[in-house]
């Protein structure tokens, strides 16, 4: 490419001050000039802002902290989103994660690809610290444009990292307001997937910490956020295709009985 693309790196952080360092640094080393990174403060109590001013301070990479009142990681998602429309890529990595060396150097030649109609992101390997592998084996061998209903139809799921188009993001904002904070990850896949495709690129970005689980969402209570979940389970329920639900009937009957969960709990709350 003959310019280079502006990423943004979004990081949202509700108090996670002791792993804020290893995050920053690991975004530090890239060897990338066109480099953002948004740090979204979700309410935190811990020392974040002093931590983050200090790394203002250091002027090795353009910063921006946005300090906010609890909305959830969602809520801190969808105002990155809206302070990005004006960057070429999007990545959201998380405070207790780190980039691999020269990450973004090496997926950057992929990033024109983000300006095709049909294609929403990159999705890359993330590496789960505890096996020092891919969580995902999905699609290792190529670089290949695909669904992410054919994700689902592999049966070979994990965590993946995605580089995305901001603004084609903008049309998928979680649905989350003061009453509700979470809605599962798993929402917008499925409100995407109908429209967009992604470019499975076998490059690793990231590596996940799986070895703790301080507020990590992966651990959120499911009866504590039952109207989110309704809402993730209601799409998902909505939108994959019948040749997902014949060779993965796993999932959608998972789905289902999630499903029918939230409606119970949310009826016995209203007796």
């Amino acid at each position: 490419m003959s310019d280079i693309s502006h990423i943004i790196i979004f990081t949202p952080t509700y108090n996670r001050a002791h792993t804020l360092t290893r995050c920053y640094e690991s975004i530090v080393n890239q060897n990338y000039k066109k480099l953002t990174w948004l740090v979204i403060d979700d309410g935190s109590t811990d020392n974040t802002r002093t931590l983050i001013e200090k790394f203002i301070c250091q002027d090795q990479i353009k910063i921006v902290y946005h300090y906010q009142k609890n909305a959830g990681k969602q809520g801190a998602w969808n105002k990155a989103v809206s302070l990005s429309q004006e960057y070429d890529a999007f990545l959201c990595l998380d405070s207790d994660d780190i980039l691999l060396e020269n990450c973004i150097s090496h997926v950057s030649s992929y990033f024109y690809l983000l300006k095709e109609s049909d294609v929403i992101g990159l999705r890359c390997l993330a590496i789960r610290q505890s096996t020092n592998r891919p969580d995902s084996l999905y699609n290792l061998e190529r670089v290949e444009k695909k669904s992410w209903h054919d994700e689902l139809f592999s049966r070979q799921l994990g965590e993946r990292s995605d580089i995305f188009d901001p603004k084609k993001l903008i049309n998928y904002l979680y649905p989350v307001d003061e009453t509700i904070k979470f809605v599962p990850e798993i929402w917008f896949y499925a409100a995407s997937a109908p429209l967009y495709k992604y470019i499975y690129i076998p490059v690793p970005l990231t590596k996940f910490y799986d070895k703790h689980c301080h507020l990590r969402l992966s651990k959120v209570s499911f009866s504590q956020h039952i109207h989110g979940h309704k809402k993730a389970r209601e799409i998902i329920l909505r939108t994959v295709p019948l040749k997902v639900v014949y060779k993965n009937p796993v999932f959608y009957l998972k789905n289902l009985i999630r499903y029918l969960q939230c409606l119970y709990y949310i009826f016995i709350r209203n007796k």
